[in-house]
């Protein structure tokens, strides 16, 4: 990727920032910047927080080209529906080979993200031996849809005001994403 007068925006010494930050943020103050720069307000679209404390990223041994990597991390966060970011996997996985753990679970997290939107769930977290899914108010009336079915999902939930939790004293971290994506689905569905 070639960006005529960025400097070294995207150069090594900036990944230490990146990773500070968190990539999504990172991505947003880079939009919100380049947005003021150009005098164009940018939109502020709710976004879901995912914070299920697992470990995904495209690994430098994997992607060894920083900027390659930060690219493929642009259209990943920029990935609208599952289509888009299952045709994104498979462009990953045709030049660079199988996807790696960490990588796999960054693909799972934003198909979580993406899912989210589509219930209008403003957060899933995993904190204190359980996993907490918190709605926007916008959401209310698919929780309360799910209230109404509760044996329709595998696993035990229990409703809060503004979402559900879901006891994950005895799942693995590794299981975490793909029991989150069987119960968004489900909810989706």
């Amino acid at each position: 990727m070639e960006i005529r007068g960025a400097g070294n925006m995207l150069g090594a010494e900036q990944s230490g920032h990146i990773h500070a930050l968190g990539f999504e943020t990172y991505m947003e103050m880079l939009e919100e910047e380049i947005g003021r720069l150009r005098d164009v307000p940018v939109s502020k679209e709710k976004e879901p927080v995912i914070d299920l404390k697992i470990e995904a990223h495209i690994p430098e041994d994997y992607i060894g080209d920083v900027s390659v990597r930060l690219n493929f991390y642009r259209r990943i966060a920029l990935a609208k529906d599952e289509e888009g970011l299952f045709d994104l996997e498979d462009e990953i996985t045709d030049r660079f080979g199988r996807l790696p753990a960490p990588a796999e679970r960054l693909f799972n997290l934003m198909l979580i993200k993406i899912l989210c939107k589509e219930i209008r769930a403003a957060s899933v977290k995993r904190a204190a031996g359980k996993i907490v899914v918190q709605f926007f108010e916008e959401g209310a009336d698919v929780l309360l849809h799910m209230a109404s079915e509760p044996k329709k999902y595998k696993h035990k939930l229990y409703f809060t005001p503004n979402g559900f939790e879901i006891p994950a004293k005895h799942i693995e971290n590794s299981e975490v994403p793909n029991m989150l994506l069987e119960l968004l689905k489900s909810i989706a569905s």
